[in-house]
């Protein structure tokens, strides 16, 4: 499956060289580990929960030292081999920094709920999912577009 303009570029920004068809193919199974982190933000709120929060930061923050995230591994791993559709690249620095921005931001929800500020943790958590809603459905990362402002990475062009 071809990727439109728009997606491929959303991709780029994430710093993924969407060169292939196989990528294509893929490219839709990358949004599966935002979609996870929206569910758990979503449970974690509705429970109030910092214990939630502090393993959706666990995750993230795992996400900046293994090769790919844990819902790109849930994929790699257990849809895959059903599905039969081409791997998934590691992930690129400017989703790396998203991970990281999404660690500290469950912990910044995680520590006002645990300060009783349920308030302000509902405040975060409702932007957190604003934020990484886009990201899950049109593969569009406001934390990688601030990553390429701020370092000015660009992928290296396929060949």
């Amino acid at each position: 499956m071809a990727l439109s303009p728009f997606n491929r570029k959303n991709l780029e920004t994430q710093g993924f060289q969407c060169s292939g068809e196989s990528f294509g193919k893929a490219a839709g199974w990358l949004r599966l580990n935002p979609a996870i982190c929206i569910a758990l933000i979503a449970v974690g709120l509705v429970l109030q929960s910092s214990t939630l929060f502090f393993i959706l930061a666990g995750i993230a923050a795992f996400s900046l030292f293994a090769p790919n995230s844990l819902g790109d591994y849930i994929y790699l791993y257990l849809i895959r081999p059903i599905t039969r559709t081409p791997s998934l690249p590691p992930t690129p620095p400017p989703r790396r920094f998203a991970c990281l921005v999404g660690a500290l931001w469950a912990l910044a929800v995680a520590f006002s709920l645990m300060a009783g500020w349920t308030a302000l943790a509902a405040f975060l958590g409702i932007v957190f999912i604003l934020v990484a809603f886009p990201m899950a459905t049109i593969h569009f990362c406001i934390a990688s577009v601030i990553y390429q402002k701020l370092i000015g990475y660009r992928p290296a062009l396929a060949k």
